[in-house]
């Protein structure tokens, strides 16, 4: 942890914010609630108007203490249009060594922020996918290139293109490239639908793009089955990982979908999780890749390791899935998906089958989120440790697949962190 200056001790607005872009640089956790509640009080007295720009104790607004703030809302991604506007009106000659050096480094920082553009690199699963999927007819072919481009940018650690290499490599087993990348390429196709049907359902995407989600789940089934002879033990669980997507999305559909209308949402007897293990059959297909490496391998014949690699997958499959619903609870809530996260919320909070005012009640479980962080966290780390423990008894070595769970534990360790720091704002605010 980066120290900041203790917020009560600092006089100088200028100073404070400079420590604060220190520490946030090297650490962006590292700064508390309190410094922030601090820093949003001094803000908001020193406001010329609403957003900027700033005036010091002087009641001047000062060049280096509003090149010093905006570069502060530029690294936090917060960029002030009231401060630059204001910078953009000075004349350079005019001002002091200390102010142009203030205006070079706000310079600076806005070039970085504009410059920064992620870059998406295409591998081979993703142009073997593109191939593919150039050869169908319009409409169908653009709404189609169009989701493998969000795919391929959303996949920023590789999960969906090398979860089967990933995987090969925790074994140390060695398998030919082209049948990963083909397994890599299936993934694709797979999270195509998926992520389509789960926007349909969602009521998130027009049923226009349905199409592209049918073919992209026949081409992902066909390229796993093409892999292995018609008599292959895994054929059967393939088929079987396929049925369970449509029998969970069926079972998402008629059980946890409350009525929202009218800003009033009718909650009705929630639905039971199964102990998150929906969660896995909803998303079974995206870690097919691992297990048919695992088939294609010399270890194939050792069902221990098998099982535990399985076991392994389906509690990383459920923490991930809780990841993201512990962070979209709200939008889910206010959509009237009772996600499991939501379903959770509901039950430490007492509320009963009933209508309620939605914005009232979002406002009551965010209470108890923000108070229950680590009773919702919970089940995460347990899927999660579990997940890891199954990884180790199969023989995975340090690597990527490990990598995959370990960023989860940041992700649940970072939300914690978080809520700690806003009620310490809050608090402090």
């Amino acid at each position: 942890m980066i120290p900041v200056q203790n917020p009560k001790n600092t006089d100088d607005l200028t100073k404070l914010c400079a420590d604060t872009i220190a520490a946030y640089t090297a650490d962006r956790m590292s700064v508390s609630g309190a410094t922030y509640a601090h820093l949003a009080k001094r803000l908001i007295a020193a406001e010329v108007r609403p957003g900027g720009p700033y005036k010091d104790t002087d009641g001047q607004t000062s060049v280096k203490l509003n090149a010093t703030i905006g570069r502060m809302f530029l690294l936090m991604g917060r960029p002030l249009a009231s401060i630059d506007a204001f910078i953009s009106g000075l004349e350079l000659s005019h001002l002091s060594a200390d102010d142009q050096l203030a205006l070079r480094q706000y310079a600076e920082a806005k070039q970085s922020r504009l410059a920064y553009v992620p870059q998406t690199v295409q591998s081979a699963p993703y142009i073997l996918a593109q191939a593919v999927l150039r050869q169908t007819h319009e409409p169908l072919r653009s709404q189609a290139l169009q989701f493998l481009g969000r795919i391929n940018k959303a996949d920023a650690n590789g999960e969906i293109a090398f979860m089967a290499r990933y995987t090969a490599e925790a074994f140390g087993v060695s398998i030919a490239p082209e049948h990963l990348n083909q397994l890599g390429e299936a993934n694709i196709y797979g999270w195509i639908a998926y992520s389509i049907y789960d926007h349909i359902i969602d009521n998130e995407s027009r049923p226009v793009l349905l199409p592209v989600a049918n073919v992209a789940m026949r081409l992902a089934l066909a390229g796993y089955q093409r892999m292995f002879p018609a008599d292959h033990p895994l054929q059967r669980h393939i088929s079987e990982c396929f049925n369970q997507v449509d029998e969970a999305n069926a079972w998402e559909l008629k059980h946890c979908r409350f009525t929202v209308s009218n800003k009033i949402i009718h909650i009705q007897p929630l639905p039971n999780y199964q102990q998150h293990a929906v969660l896995a059959r909803r998303t079974g297909i995206h870690v097919l890749g691992s297990m048919a490496a695992i088939y294609m391998s010399p270890i194939a014949h050792n069902q221990f390791i098998i099982n535990d690699l399985a076991e392994g997958l389906h509690h990383y499959l459920i923490a991930r899935q809780l990841c993201d619903d512990i962070h979209d609870w709200q939008q889910d809530l206010a959509a009237g998906h009772i996600s499991a996260v939501v379903a959770q919320l509901l039950q430490y909070s007492n509320v009963t089958p009933a209508t309620y005012d939605l914005a009232q009640l979002s406002q009551f479980l965010r209470h108890t989120f923000l108070h229950t962080i680590a009773l919702v966290i919970d089940p995460i780390n347990a899927h999660i440790h579990m997940a890891a423990n199954h990884f180790k008894k199969a023989g995975c070595k340090p690597g990527k697949l490990f990598g995959l769970v370990e960023r989860l534990k940041s992700v649940t360790d970072t939300t914690v962190r978080e809520q700690a720091r806003f009620l310490e704002f809050s608090k402090t605010y």
